[in-house]
């Protein structure tokens, strides 16, 4: 005869694993409609990158057009005041006649030279200058001289601190401030008025910053920086790029931001997440914009992206 209770217990013992099965399904939906929606968020959020950067290109494009308008006119305009000397027009004032009002403006011509420089001697030093600005590292490092020292490393971290403390918060997360300990073996320089520059011994320039009212400006301390060694450097986003590209410093690899090694102060949801830039100095004024640079150059990803993107960078030094 059957036993029926055996017959129960293993129809109940079905319906067990039947609901066993429905939960452990139901958890795997869930946790694929997780990650699709994680997945989701990431595509907008490289969308929304992609489109930003894509109008920063087409602004650089704008940007370079009226770039390369001025530089016509200027052009113009010398190759016209050349022409009025040539023909007289213009006064030419020789180095030992030139009045001090004269020499501080640099208004005056070199007579005895056919490249427009005019020279100078600087703490025993020839130094060539045109516009009124030195023509070489050497005069740019003797012009900032009596403005800017070299310090200890104590000195320095209290300077750059101040320095960074100074600045808009929204700015200061962008300056890399350490401890004395941190600049040990580096080229440490300090303005009078509070701005700082270090140069650390492969050449690298590190914790520049203005000092909010003084009179040596950021790219006096970079000058200094490069007359003094300094090849290379890495920084963050747009502004910076102008800045840098202005001054010679042509990009050459990048990563992108990574909030796992973000900076202090800087906060998600307020400050943009900035890619980082290496930069080699050649002198010149890089071609390319900001945005047209991160779109034909690949990034280096992951936790090692800023050190290969900096091997990278050196590997063209």
């Amino acid at each position: 005869m059957p036993n029926k209770s055996a017959g129960r217990n293993s129809s109940c013992g079905g319906a067990d694993d039947y609901e066993s099965l429905v939960r452990r399904y139901e958890a795997v939906k869930r946790r694929i409609e997780a990650r699709r929606q994680r997945i989701e968020a990431l595509m907008l959020r490289f969308a929304q990158q992609r489109a930003e950067v894509e109008r920063i290109a087409k602004l650089e494009e704008i940007l370079e057009r009226r770039r390369n308008r001025i530089e016509a006119r200027n052009i113009a305009a010398k190759n016209e005041e050349k022409a009025l000397q040539r023909n007289g027009s213009l006064e030419s004032i020789s180095l030992t006649n030139a009045s001090k009002s004269d020499r501080i403006k640099g208004r005056y011509i070199a007579v005895d030279s056919e490249d427009d420089f005019e020279w100078r001697t600087i703490n025993g030093a020839h130094v060539p200058f045109k516009d009124g600005e030195p023509q070489n590292e050497v005069g740019r490092a003797i012009a900032l001289s009596d403005k800017i020292k070299s310090v200890d490393e104590n000195s320095f971290a209290d300077a750059i601190i101040s320095a960074k403390s100074a600045l808009d918060k929204r700015d200061a997360w962008r300056v890399d401030a350490n401890g004395a300990g941190h600049y040990a073996g580096s080229k440490l320089y300090t303005s009078d008025g509070g701005s700082c520059v270090a140069v650390e011994s492969d050449g690298n320039i590190v914790s520049l910053c203005k000092m909010d009212g003084d009179a040596t400006s950021g790219t006096d301390m970079l000058k200094y920086a490069i007359a003094n060694g300094g090849d290379r450097l890495d920084a963050f986003g747009p502004v910076l790029y102008r800045f840098y590209a202005k001054n010679g410093f042509e990009p050459v690899s990048w990563t992108p931001f990574n909030e796992g090694y973000a900076p202090d102060g800087w906060w998600p949801g307020i400050d943009k997440a900035e890619p980082i830039i290496f930069y080699k100095y050649t002198g010149q004024n890089p071609s390319i914009g900001y945005g047209e640079f991160l779109l034909n150059t690949a990034p280096h990803i992951g936790d090692n992206g800023y050190y290969d993107a900096k091997t990278a960078r050196d590997g063209e030094l």
